[in-house]
């Protein structure tokens, strides 16, 4: 039997779908080595998701030691394939097509019912 929660992470983005942003988090294929012993680079793949985009308290972050060009991109974990969770190193543009990307720097929390999660992260040029 499993958990009361386990159907949380659909409902809670069933409930958003529509009232937050288009994201795309790109996933870096990483590198192969061909014949000759030379890196090839792998292919990126791309992920719609839901979710917001929201600045760091000033105070706090000067606090905590934060840059001041971090942000913390929340991001509705069943707007994703299944299995695919933004993770250290991923690139996320928000909102889709028109907004900067960032890079995530850490995994701030996942809420206990794995339905949303936030993101440390800065801006970097396009890929």
């Amino acid at each position: 039997m499993g958990s009361p929660l386990d159907a949380v992470e659909g409902q809670v983005a069933a409930a958003f779908k529509g009232q937050l942003k288009k994201g795309t988090l790109r996933r870096d294929g990483g590198t192969t080595v061909d014949n000759f012993g030379d890196e090839v680079p792998g292919t990126a793949t791309n992920y719609t998701f839901d979710g917001t985009r929201e600045n760091i308290d000033a105070r706090y972050a000067a606090q905590a030691s934060i840059p001041d060009t971090d942000v913390v991109l929340l991001v509705i974990l069943g707007s994703l394939p299944s299995g695919i969770r933004p993770k250290q190193g991923d690139l996320i543009q928000m909102p889709q097509t028109t907004g900067p990307w960032h890079k995530v720097r850490r995994i701030l929390a996942i809420d206990p019912a794995g339905a949303s999660g936030r993101y440390q992260s800065y801006e970097v040029p396009a890929p």
